[in-house]
């Protein structure tokens, strides 16, 4: 009967409203894809029935078949591309190896990129193109490749530890590849941003992923205004409470660093971070930014206020057993070296070494604050274990301070000779990636 195909569709879309009947509207779906399968309707169905389910292989296979029978001017298209790529995204977090998350997430680009084509202003496709594109340019993180590190003259990763999705873990790993991606990013983000309606869900972290694009490209002005615009709308997002502390810190880090570059007048960094502590939570991770990133911009004393405040938090919140308190003595003690308080200095650096002994760069801190402090001994045999640690410091760090004074002393000029023979190992990897 010519009419079975289409009724066996229709009855399998009912059946699939009932929660307790899934099993049998799948099975039903199935029996029509099977008895029309040239009809791009009967495996959309099919594919939508099994993702309701839970079943996200089979609702992709399922759309995927869809795309392949259906002539280029069928109307679902465009929605039906849209899915599929939502659910390969969705199905990266459960690919086992790195090279099926990146098949994944390649094809997951392709075909929201042809749903955005077909649709240009669906803002839903826009917004989960843009989230496949930002993941394209994360995928270094996700994969655990690091470049090699551990020199004060190349600061260390920021928001190590950090889930993939998190801004401040974009910029230390990026490839020249991704780099080349950021003009399509930025433009989808842009659009996604004029298209979505004003009440759109999590709209700040579009602002927030397009802001750290704009950094990436150079464009420090505009960055810095777009994660702005990202800490405001969370003051009017209910949601935002929920957001991880990671999200926080990575707009602050990357509005200061913004900032910084874009050599800000002292009025707008005050009025940017007191937008900052006026919309994000009370947080040890989150205070701890808004610390560092205050003492990068020299506001030294302020700074000091938020990391001591992080400490407290920290306290209440997950006890002494915090795992970010050695980073946060750390910030203490530099904020207390640039204020010239180098007794408060080295009892921060000697408390953050205790919780964390092959901290090098915050050895070599120490070892600084102690030869500025007089204590020259002391403070060469602290840069001996930096060294041997696998240290290197750049010359344009050891200018200006009490090193200076010491560069003839014996045991100094050892020490450097070992720093060099750190950094010969890290000049060759870098040679070699180049090549």
């Amino acid at each position: 009967w010519p009419a079975r195909p289409r009724l066996l569709s229709a009855l399998g879309c009912v059946l699939r409203e009932m929660p307790d009947m899934m099993p049998t509207a799948i099975t039903v779906l199935q029996s029509a894809a099977r008895e029309k399968p040239a009809d791009p309707n009967s495996w959309w169905n099919l594919g939508t029935a099994c993702y309701q389910a839970g079943r996200q292989e089979d609702a992709a296979q399922a759309y995927t078949q869809a795309c392949t029978v259906a002539h280029d001017e069928w109307e679902g298209l465009a929605p039906i591309l849209n899915n599929l790529g939502t659910m390969l995204l969705d199905q990266i977090q459960r690919s086992a190896s790195p090279k099926d998350k990146d098949a994944c997430l390649d094809a997951a680009v392709g075909a929201l990129r042809e749903s955005a084509r077909r649709e240009p202003n669906a803002a839903c496709t826009l917004a989960n193109l843009a989230n496949a594109l930002w993941a394209s340019i994360m995928k270094p993180v996700e994969n655990g490749e690091r470049p090699p590190g551990g020199g004060v003259g190349s600061p260390a990763p920021a928001f190590a530890g950090m889930h993939v999705e998190n801004a401040g873990q974009l910029l230390p790993y990026v490839t020249s590849e991704q780099v080349e991606r950021l003009d399509e990013v930025c433009a989808v983000l842009r659009k996604t941003l004029d298209t979505v309606p004003k009440d759109w869900p999590h709209q700040d972290q579009l602002w927030m992923k397009l802001g750290v694009g704009l950094h990436a490209k150079g464009d420090f002005d505009g960055s810095a205004a777009t994660l702005l615009d990202a800490l405001r709308r969370t003051a009017h997002d209910p949601v935002a409470r929920s957001y991880q502390p990671e999200w926080w810190c990575g707009v602050v880090h990357y509005m200061s660093v913004s900032l910084q570059r874009a050599k800000a007048d002292e009025k707008s960094v005050e009025q940017a971070f007191k937008l900052a502590l006026s919309v994000c939570p009370d947080l040890p991770e989150v205070k701890a930014e808004i610390g560092r990133s205050m003492l990068r911009l020299m506001m030294v004393d302020e700074a000091l206020v938020q990391l001591h405040r992080s400490l407290e938090l920290a306290d209440e919140q997950h006890g002494r057993n915090w795992g970010g308190r050695a980073a946060v003595l750390h910030a203490v003690g530099h904020a207390y070296a640039v204020n010239s308080e180098l007794d408060k200095a080295i009892t921060a650096f000697r408390d953050a070494l205790a919780l964390e002994p092959l901290a090098a760069s915050t050895r070599f801190l120490l070892s600084r604050a102690l030869a500025e402090n007089g204590e020259t001994s002391a403070a060469l045999t602290e840069l001996e274990k930096a060294a041997k640690q696998g240290l290197w410091v750049s010359d344009r760090l050891m200018q200006g301070s009490a090193f200076e004074e010491l560069k003839h002393h014996p045991r100094f000029r050892a020490i450097r000779s070992k720093m060099r023979a750190n950094e010969a190992p890290r000049d060759n990897k870098s040679d070699n990636s180049k090549k």
